[in-house]
């Protein structure tokens, strides 16, 4: 409505200047009368047409505005998401990390269990190794012992058999050659 107003002034400024610089007559009048009314009807028009363009324009201008605001706060918050994705891949990464560490870590100890276990257990077959050779080895003693003694035992029974068998025989031949 202000650029009505401005081009009413501006007419009425027009008609003024007209009326001054052309002399007054009943042509001049006339020439102005058909100027108001061809030309003003198609400026009115013309400024209806940009009144309604520029409130178009102003529309446009604040729903572009809005837009924005929208795609850049859609920005902000798409920012924001990849940036908490990125940290909770970091987070899955370093947790990821940390259970192989874990395992890895349990591994070796559970082998170092299983050596260890393997080192007790060659350490008490040594022992039952050698518990067991000095068995045999006392047995073995004794056996050869009693082998000794049987032996000696025998060969004494044998001596004293002959000392006997010779004493008798050679009493027998004694009394029988006698």
């Amino acid at each position: 409505m202000q650029d009505t107003d401005k081009f009413e002034e501006a007419i009425e400024s027009f008609e003024q200047s007209y009326r001054t610089i052309v002399m007054p007559g009943e042509e001049a009048v006339q020439v102005l009368n058909e100027f108001k009314t061809n030309q003003y009807e198609e400026a009115i028009k013309l400024l209806n047409t940009y009144s309604i363009l520029r409130e178009e324009r102003e529309k446009e201008m604040l729903a572009r505005q809005e837009a924005e605001k929208k795609f850049f706060e859609v920005k902000n918050m798409e920012e924001c998401l990849c940036n908490q994705e990125q940290q909770s891949k970091q987070a899955i990464d370093q947790l990821k990390d940390e259970s192989e560490r874990m395992l890895k870590e349990q591994e070796l100890q559970r082998l170092y269990a299983i050596d260890q276990q393997k080192i007790e257990y060659e350490q008490m077959l040594n022992q039952i190794r050698q518990k067991n050779q000095t068995r045999i080895d006392n047995l073995q003693n004794q056996l050869n012992n009693a082998t000794k003694k049987k032996t000696s035992f025998w060969d004494n029974i044998t001596g004293l058999v002959r000392g006997v068998l010779g004493g008798l025989a050679g009493g027998l031949v004694r009394h029988l050659f006698k």
